[in-house]
């Protein structure tokens, strides 16, 4: 594995795991005590200057030189699709749609996960504008119906998915257009960093760092859970219980640590081989999830639906926040962009598809149990296994086990991969150690990115409850979905030197109208048992703003190669019901989730701003562009400048939407044809020849 500075210049090959002092700290302001010191002086200033900074879009596909060595192109949209379908399908159908099903929404359950599914789909359509992702199918069917039904929802649990696929459906869209247009491994942090800046960027990273270590543990925690009913044996009989700790943290899982230590192993060896054996996995699973719906609804009972929604409305979007974590994953995909042939054609398919595929299964799913039993009577360890065994087909539940365990191998699978290539590109800009972007030269694998978050992974699975880890994840993925979409809005009616003052000023108007009167409804729904007029006053805001987006701010930028459509409805409806959907979590996974906000704040201020903000000094020039428009003498700075773009040879260009990209920033955004073209190769030049010529 080559190691070098930032990934420029030679590198010093070493074996395995191995680093120095350098390669975690290697900034100006790590190198003395001294140093440290000056820098936290600094921070004030510091932070200043990188909230009000935003990242380029040849700066984000640029920074991939930084991991020394490039990540291998080899998947096509085939390979996204079942990566999608491989990461969400598998665990949280399968148990907490029953628990919620019977404590909060009852049959309704399935509305619940539409509405969800939506809301992602329109963030993964935002995402796809910018990058590449899909992975949906692997957690939430398994882990979260039978929970979900059996304590939220009741047979409304289906409901309950109507709604969480809804939100997803919606979130799945914003995702979408970054991907295309920014296929690097960082996601929607990279997303983040171009359009909201670097501190917003970092908030974002460090909660997509948590949901893929808390999702991760709360799918180990299940696998034990059925390969436990697979034996015939209790799950607790596979754990180990410890008198000393506190409920919820005191059933010690080894079984989970196992499990996860065969997924890093598979992880790092290739991607394309991790993708072939995902497919034929996740055929099997679509199998058994066929045959499940099918031998489900021959015992199917129609008055298990007579009570259909015995928690009422509130029951079925309760559930619905937490039937989200079934739906996280998607974006795991985006950060495969980098090892995608085609991302403009690639990632839209495979988002898109898998998620439509997804949020169906999820439903039919979620009515076939509650119709097989009482939601009073469900399970909420392994509800469809007890399911049958409640209608007299004992050996139904073997099947189903050995479906549960498949989905959620595939999930832990996908879900390793799409980790620890979001901390490989959080590492390259160093608000993480550049140790973690380094990429294998023979396996073209974040090896250490994979190795670490795996182990911060196993920490968790090992002490951890699923009910708390499942909310705590909720929260994260709304809050970044939301942002997304959010970043989306930015980027078609903001771009410095071409929005003027005024625009901009209503832009900020219009956005602040939107957030405010989601977060209000939100607020109500929460505090008010009853009643309708605080709805008669929120919705209108709500519209009053994305009218004053579409009439009165004037779009800036147009979509170049994938666009979500109806901006800006869609992306404002993303907004609005993922924090709707926040509204609905409990108070202890908030506190948790503030708690784990204040730690990133202080890793932030006292190592992760001092770092990213050393390396943006040593790159300045290329890498950034101020927020706000200025100069000294009161004109706008033009964010496509010469200054924003580096020589050709310097790029890495995969394919010909990135190429298309980088001419766009260096033709139309007035590059200056000075002495960096005698840098270019002669290859270099004739492909640019070329392709302006075509």
């Amino acid at each position: 594995m080559g190691y070098g500075n930032d990934g420029g210049g030679e590198g010093i090959k070493r074996r395995g795991c191995s680093f120095s002092k350098g390669d975690f700290l290697p900034e100006e302001s790590f190198q003395s005590w001294a140093n440290y010191g000056k820098a936290l002086k600094q921070t004030p200033a510091r932070l200043m200057d990188r909230v009000l900074t935003r990242s380029l879009d040849s700066a984000e596909l640029e920074v991939k030189a930084r991991s020394n060595n490039e990540m291998k192109r080899t998947l096509t949209w085939w390979d996204l699709m079942w990566f999608g379908m491989g990461a969400v399908i598998g665990a949280g159908i399968f148990v907490l749609t029953g628990l919620e099903a019977k404590t909060v929404a009852g049959p309704a359950v399935v509305l619940s996960y539409v509405v969800s599914g939506v809301s992602a789909l329109l963030s993964v359509f935002c995402y796809t504008e910018f990058a590449v992702e899909i992975p949906v199918a692997g957690a939430g069917i398994y882990v979260l119906t039978g929970l979900e039904a059996k304590t939220v929802a009741g047979p409304a649990v289906v409901l309950s998915y109507v709604v969480s696929g809804v939100s997803a459906l919606l979130s799945v869209f914003c995702y979408t257009e970054f991907a295309v247009e920014i296929p690097v491994a960082g996601g929607s942090f990279a997303y983040l960093r171009v359009e909201l800046g670097d501190f917003v960027a970092f908030i974002a990273a460090g909660n997509i760092l948590l949901e893929y270590v808390v999702s991760g543990a709360a799918v180990a925690r299940s696998w034990t859970s059925y390969f436990a009913t697979l034996c015939n044996q209790k799950p607790e009989n596979f754990r180990i219980h410890a008198n000393g700790l506190a409920n919820g943290y005191n059933e010690l899982d080894p079984i989970a640590i196992g499990v996860l230590i065969a997924i890093c192993i598979i992880a790092v060896v290739s991607t394309k081989a991790t993708s072939r054996l995902n497919s034929v996995a996740s055929v099997v699973h679509i199998i058994i999830i066929v045959f499940i719906i099918i031998a489900g609804l021959i015992k199917a009972n129609t008055k298990n639906y007579v009570d259909f929604a015995p928690y009422g409305p509130r029951g079925v979007f309760q559930a619905s926040a937490v039937l989200f974590f079934a739906y996280v994953g998607f974006d795991a995909v985006s950060t495969m962009a980098e090892e995608t042939k085609n991302p403009a054609r690639d990632i839209p398919i495979g988002l898109v598809g898998s998620m439509v595929i997804t949020t169906t299964v999820y439903c039919l799913l979620a009515i076939t149990l509650c119709l097989m039993q009482p939601y009073a009577s469900i399970n909420a360890d392994a509800p469809f296994s007890v399911a049958f065994q409640a209608v007299g087909w004992d050996w139904a539940k073997y099947i189903v086990a050995a479906g549960a365990l498949k989905g959620m191998t595939s999930v832990l699978l996908v879900g390793a991969v799409g980790q620890a290539r979001y901390l490989t590109h959080i590492a390259r800009t160093h608000m993480m150690p550049p140790w973690f972007a380094l990429v294998d030269a023979k396996t073209g694998t974040p090896v250490n990115a994979t190795v670490c978050m795996l182990a911060a992974t196993a920490v968790i699975a090992f002490f951890t409850d699923l009910g708390i880890l499942s909310n705590l994840l909720s929260i994260s993925t709304l809050f970044i979905f939301m942002l997304v979409a959010l970043a989306l809005l930015v980027r078609r009616y903001y771009v410095a030197g071409v929005t003027t003052p005024a625009d901009r000023i209503k832009l900020i108007i219009c956005l602040l109208l939107i957030l405010a009167s989601s977060i209000a409804t939100s607020v109500y729904w929460a505090l008010s048992q009853k009643g309708w007029i605080g709805y008669c006053i929120t919705a209108p805001i709500w519209v009053l703003g994305t009218i004053g987006l579409r009439v009165f701010v004037p779009m800036a930028r147009q979509a170049k190669l994938w666009g979500v459509p109806l901006v800006p409805w869609l992306p404002s409806a993303s907004i609005a019901i993922n924090i709707f959907l926040l509204g609905s979590i409990d108070k202890d996974s908030f506190i948790r989730f503030a708690i784990w906000t204040v730690f990133l704040l202080a890793y932030y201020f006292l190592f992760g701003l001092h770092a990213s903000y050393d390396t943006a000094k040593k790159y300045e020039g290329g890498d950034w562009r101020k927020v706000e428009e200025g100069n000294k003498d009161g004109g706008a700075v033009d964010n496509q400048s010469s200054e924003a773009v580096r020589p050709i040879h310097q790029l890495d260009l995969p394919n010909l939407a990135v190429l298309i990209t980088w001419l766009d920033y260096a033709y139309e955004g007035k590059m200056k044809e000075d002495a960096r073209i005698d840098k270019w190769s002669s290859r270099d030049a004739c492909m640019i020849d070329e392709i302006r010529g075509y």
